[in-house]
């Protein structure tokens, strides 16, 4: 199944109430920053613009020299914890699964509000087959953003790990009313249906999965799903073209024979 959870900007805190201005008198000294101010400033723009180094390079296809920067960068700000999420999404690109989550795991305990680091996490900890710890960590997540399409797309991957197929279709329905061209979604929900077997879903599967045709028409794994929602509502006929369509493009694959 696919994944996708999109990036949540927090809003910056304002305050409640303005406070006055006083005019400092002609023999008011000026008063210099201290020490310890101006390097909190300094760090802050070097983290500021370590960070958006390594988008450009990321950008750039170049994340093996995006990881060297936030390595680096780690040693100097090991409490930030946007820092340690960053790092945790490049690592987790570079296949580095297990520094992934070490990585995600450390931005929560630094900040246990946010939302990208828990929804990462969970999704680590999905591959590698902890699902109760994954369906915790998405659940805090979908706490802390509950109109989050992406999480709730994520979440109904891991309630369809451990079988809870309901409530995998009541999240995937609910987050494809809003991500309604994404591919990946609309073959998830099909298989989802599929899996479920209830009344009417493999009709609803058929739907879905026609959908899925139109956003991806080249995806032999929708097109293999499609011919197996066929194939479940005793659509013979169908299901057979749905396969010989696959075998016209990827003549040898074993499976559609």
């Amino acid at each position: 199944l696919a994944q996708t959870t999109g990036p949540t900007v927090s809003p910056a805190a304002t305050p409640s109430a303005a406070l006055p201005r006083v005019s400092p008198s002609p023999m008011s000294p000026t008063i210099a920053p201290s020490a310890v101010a101006r390097t909190r400033a300094a760090n802050h723009d070097d983290l500021r613009a370590a960070f958006e180094q390594v988008r450009k390079l990321n950008d750039q296809g170049k994340q093996s020299a995006a990881l060297s920067i936030l390595q680096a960068a780690r040693r100097r700000h090991s409490k930030s914890a946007e820092l340690h999420w960053m790092l945790g999404v490049l690592q987790r690109t570079a296949s580095q699964m297990r520094h992934a989550e070490l990585s995600f795991t450390r931005a929560v305990e630094l900040d246990p509000k946010h939302v990208n680091a828990r929804a990462d996490l969970a999704m680590v900890l999905e591959r590698r087959g902890a699902y109760a710890e994954a369906l915790s960590s998405i659940n805090r997540a979908a706490s802390l953003s509950p109109n989050d399409p992406g999480i709730r797309a994520d979440r109904a991957i891991i309630r369809y790990r451990l079988g809870q197929f309901d409530a995998a279709v009541n999240d995937v329905e609910r987050a494809s009313k809003i991500l309604k061209d994404d591919p990946d979604l609309a073959l998830n929900h099909g298989l989802m249906l599929l899996a479920r077997g209830k009344k009417d879903d493999f009709d609803g599967a058929i739907k879905v999965l026609r959908r899925a045709q139109r956003y991806a028409p080249d995806s032999p794994l929708v097109q293999l799903a499609y011919a197996q929602a066929n194939l479940a509502a005793k659509r013979n006929q169908a299901a057979l073209a749905a396969y010989d369509r696959i075998l016209d493009k990827s003549p040898k694959q074993a499976w559609a024979n």
